[in-house]
């Protein structure tokens, strides 16, 4: 599941308990249904910004070696723009304008694919995921952590095709990092469960150490960063405590790093997918979760 709140518009994948006619981009604005009926059962990867492409794949049909069918359909035509089944596609991330793709794929490095020219024009250091990333959507600049260095992280600009390496001076390996709405700061979890805000010059504005802010230590170091459409705050989430085997999910003051709200979760009621709108957070159980209040409300789509 993704949400783009700017487009109004989310992308589902199938589920035998919600979805079972498969891949479907919803429009909320209109609170219609699109069916890509030739899709089915084809995994997500991307949304474009403007909420007009998006990127699939699925275990390849056509090839012997394990690689994956990816494309790129436009979603109110359903024109296929791009296809290839030449790699094994983990993570995709549009550029601003959504002519550009960054790829990660199985055993090669990161590339960036002109999408009229079919051409590749860059590539990054091979030791990234674009899910513990983030897209600038000011500067068409993504920002990943490296995943062997220790406070090492990669900026990549679609439009200049240049990675530049940075150092936080944060002295440990980084797990994920997300830009806030304003596209300035910038949220990190280090691979230690410590949370810090950074400006535009990556100094630190505030932290919170989740291994102290407890009786005991919350793992949230591979924590997604979901932030309130109001932008005053965000959440993340522990996938099991020492006293939930199910989880929690513990919402933050964007200003502060103030714990504001711990939310206990329970058994079927489903994990954290991505954003929602207001102060909400979907669920894959197709239920949204009000990171404020605690509230989980079944999601009503017009299927």
């Amino acid at each position: 599941m993704i949400i783009n709140r700017a487009a109004k518009r989310g992308l589902f994948e199938f589920n035998k308990d919600h979805n079972v006619e498969g891949l479907m981009v919803y429009d909320f604005k209109e609170d219609k249904c699109i069916r890509l009926d030739r899709y089915k059962d084809w995994r997500i990867n991307a949304l474009s910004s403007d909420g007009q492409y998006v990127a699939i794949n699925k275990i390849s049909e056509t090839t012997k070696a394990y690689k994956t069918d990816f494309a790129i359909v436009k979603v109110d035509t359903q024109e296929e723009i791009f296809m290839t089944n030449k790699y094994c596609v983990y993570d995709a991330a549009f550029s601003l304008e959504s002519d550009k793709v960054l790829l990660v794929v199985h055993n090669k490095k990161p590339f960036c694919l002109d999408l009229k020219t079919k051409e590749i024009t860059a590539e990054m250091p091979k030791n990234i995921r674009t899910y513990q990333g983030s897209f600038n959507k000011i500067t068409n600049q993504f920002i990943a952590p490296s995943e062997t260095l220790k406070d090492t992280v990669y900026l990549f600009d679609f439009n200049s095709g240049e990675t530049t390496k940075v150092k936080f001076g944060l002295k440990e390996k980084i797990g994920g990092m997300q830009y806030l709405n304003d596209q300035k700061r910038l949220i990190v979890i280090t691979e230690s469960s410590i949370i810090y805000c950074l400006d535009e010059n990556y100094k630190v504005i505030w932290k919170t150490d989740f291994n102290t802010l407890f009786d005991y230590p919350v793992r949230i170091n591979a924590s997604r960063v979901l932030q309130t459409e109001d932008s005053k705050y965000f959440m993340v989430d522990a996938s099991s405590t020492e006293t939930n085997d199910w989880g929690a999910e513990y919402t933050l003051e964007v200003e502060t790093g103030k714990l504001i709200n711990t939310v206990e979760s329970y058994q079927y009621r489903g994990r954290v997918q991505d954003v929602y709108f207001e102060n909400k957070v979907l669920l894959y159980t197709y239920s949204t979760l009000d990171v404020v209040t605690g509230e989980v409300k079944e999601l009503n789509l017009n299927l």
